[in-house]
This record gives structure tokens, C-alpha cells and sequence, in this order.
């Protein structure tokens, strides 16, 4: 660069003035990863409720998953529900299911491609049952970002206790419940 453009290029960036904006319109950051998350969520082929995660970290996609059988098994869509069939209700006898929940799937993602999820936040469209829970403290996350609960008081229960933030959010208006 010859001096004369290095002296113009100083007195321009001596002027220069940058005001401090955000983006009108823009998303919240929860609401963003939230959007994604249920994106994610509709790959899942569960033929009962369909939920995705994402786990971030400085604001930052980590790691993303939605309920699902494991890889190579027979989707639910192809082979029926073993919980249909043995007539067992929603939130008992979680261990008799072909699927792994958003949250594990997005756990076993992070740890598949050496990803640590320490500190992160993970965002899902459930509130997680407390078999994720103990997964997602263990894991090290710190917060828990979903929009619609799940009937599971131990989850509420492992995350107060281990100091997990919790927030609820609603799209329209994004109000906080937070543990």
C-alpha cells in the first residue's frame, strides 16, 4: 500500500463513526435458536410427538437432534410404535420405545464428533423428561430453553437441585419461568 493511500485509510478511520446498533426486527437469540430447534424437530418420525434440540455455547449451533429410533433401525413410520401396540400411556415405561429422545441424539452427536458441551445451553420444543435431565447436567449444560412442558416433576427436581437455569419461553410475547 503506498503512503499516501495508508495516510488517507488513517484520517478515514480517525473519522469514522460507528453507532452501536442491533438489527430491527431482529430475533432474540432465544427465539432464533428456538426456531431451529423446531426446524430440527420435524425430521423426527415419531408418530407421537416430534421434538428436536440444539445445544449452544456462545451463541454458536454445537450440536442439533430430534427423536428418533438408532441409526439403521426401522423408523416408526415403517414398523408402528411398540408403545401403540403394547398400550403403554405417554411418560411411563420410558425404556420401551425403538427411539432415543431430541436431547440424547443431540448429546450423542456432540460426543460422536468430540464436541464438549460444557456451559452450553440446550434448546428444545419439550421440556426434557428427567432421564434427559440427568444426561444434560452431566453433560455440563447449565441452561434449558423449551416451549411447551412435560409432565415430569423430578426433572424440575434434578435441575433446581444441580443449579440448572430453566426458562420457559413463548413465542409471542417470550415470558420467562425461570428455577
Amino acid at each position: 500500500m503506498s503512503k499516501n493511500r495508508r495516510e488517507e485509510l488513517s484520517v478515514y478511520l480517525s473519522n469514522l463513526k460507528i453507532a452501536e446498533s442491533k438489527a430491527k426486527n431482529s430475533l432474540s437469540w432465544d427465539l432464533y435458536f428456538m426456531k431451529i430447534c423446531q426446524l430440527v424437530s420435524t425430521r423426527s418420525s415419531c408418530l407421537h410427538r416430534k421434538v428436536g434440540a440444539v445445544i449452544v455455547r456462545e451463541n454458536r449451533v454445537l450440536a442439533t437432534g430430534y427423536n428418533q429410533p438408532p441409526s439403521g433401525f426401522p423408523h416408526c413410520e415403517s414398523i408402528g410404535c411398540v408403545r401403540d401396540k403394547l398400550e403403554i400411556p405417554s411418560g411411563e415405561n420410558q425404556e420401551i420405545c425403538f427411539g432415543l429422545h431430541a436431547e440424547q441424539n443431540a448429546l450423542m452427536q456432540a460426543a460422536k464428533f468430540g464436541i464438549s458441551t460444557n456451559g452450553g445451553t440446550i434448546y428444545t420444543n419439550f421440556k426434557p423428561c428427567s432421564i434427559c435431565a440427568r444426561l444434560i447436567i452431566n453433560a455440563g449444560i447449565k441452561r434449558v430453553v423449551y416451549l411447551l412442558d412435560y409432565p415430569d416433576p423430578l426433572t424440575d427436581y434434578f435441575f433446581r437441585k444441580c443449579n440448572v437455569a430453566v426458562v420457559q419461553i413463548n413465542e409471542s410475547n417470550e415470558s420467562e419461568v425461570k428455577f
